[in-house]
């Protein structure tokens, strides 16, 4: 993965995978007709991790993301906490 975005996109500007389309992501249009994510979306930037042939056409499928699901200012935060709480004998 090369990079994950900080904020969820208003707009799903990738018509294939709205779900009014066929996809997997549900969306509804807007009054000027844009496709508006129903819940959030983050847009993740994935690279192959070795060689492969050069991709000819847009292929469709699901990609399964194993990660934390808090960011580095929560963990300082969490450790942060713990320690005032051991330091304090709370």
């Amino acid at each position: 993965m090369a990079s994950v975005g900080t904020a969820s996109v208003r707009v799903l500007d990738v018509q294939d995978l709205a779900s009014v389309n066929g996809g997997g992501m549900a969306v509804r249009k807007d009054r000027d007709g844009k496709l508006v994510p129903e819940s959030a979306i983050y847009r993740a930037t994935l690279v192959p991790s070795g060689p492969c042939a050069p991709i000819t056409k847009r292929l469709r499928g699901t990609v399964t993301i194993d990660a934390d699901r808090s960011g580095f200012l929560g963990r300082i935060y969490r450790r942060a906490a713990a320690l005032v709480i051991r330091e304090s004998e709370l």
